[in-house]
């Protein structure tokens, strides 16, 4: 097994009174919306789906996990492990050397 990092940024163009979406919501909102079977390594888990655009910096989540945003969707196989940075980017370590 190899230990890998992904960084991955999305940018968008819009005026500031419409970036509410990217924002991470107040305490009373669950980021899990639902689950579904997903399909890894041979067989079916029941797998968390998260509103990806309300995870707060510094929330980690472990697959397997589905992460929906408005214009892409992040799959987290079993084992994979996801941070949110301070700068609302996702953090996705592949690696199976965790510090």
């Amino acid at each position: 097994r190899t230990h890998a990092r992904t960084h991955a940024r999305t940018h968008t163009r819009t005026h500031a009174h419409t970036h509410t979406h990217t924002r991470p919501a107040g305490k009373n909102v669950v980021a899990m919306k639902n689950t579904r079977p997903v399909y890894f390594a041979g067989e079916w888990l029941d797998c968390p789906v998260y509103n990806g655009q309300i995870l707060a910096p510094g929330q980690r989540t472990e697959g397997p996990a589905i992460l929906e945003y408005l214009d892409s969707v992040a799959v987290l196989p079993p084992g994979v492990r996801a941070t949110v940075d301070s700068h609302g980017n996702l953090i996705i370590d592949v690696g199976s050397e965790r510090r």
